[in-house]
């Protein structure tokens, strides 16, 4: 699994250094959490009945999720508490393939 988390001008950058233009993350399954706001206006910088996730599945050949992109920055930046408590997000690992043994 792939967590996408950074800035939108972040993202071409971010899947180019990650191998998206030569199929490193070809069916895997990404998590998008960006989002496409100017920060300073908070409008969507991308034109109406787009999606950013689907641009980035066409781009990668991920499986792409958009989730946690409703969770503010500052939560991230900081250990977040839920009473007493810290607030985690469970992610599970991604099995490893078996591997053939020698005979």
């Amino acid at each position: 699994m792939v967590v996408l988390a950074v800035l939108y001008d972040g993202i071409d950058a971010t899947l180019a250094a990650a191998g998206a233009d030569s199929g490193t993350l070809q069916g895997r399954v990404m998590i998008d959490i960006t989002n496409p706001v100017d920060t300073t206006t908070f409008l969507l910088r991308t034109p109406p009945g787009t999606s950013v996730a689907e641009q980035i599945a066409v781009r990668t050949g991920a499986r792409v999720v958009k989730a946690l992109h409703q969770v503010h920055g500052a939560v991230y930046l900081e250990r977040a508490r839920y009473g007493d408590a810290p607030l985690v997000v469970p992610m599970p690992a991604t099995p490893l393939p078996k591997q053939s043994s020698p005979r």
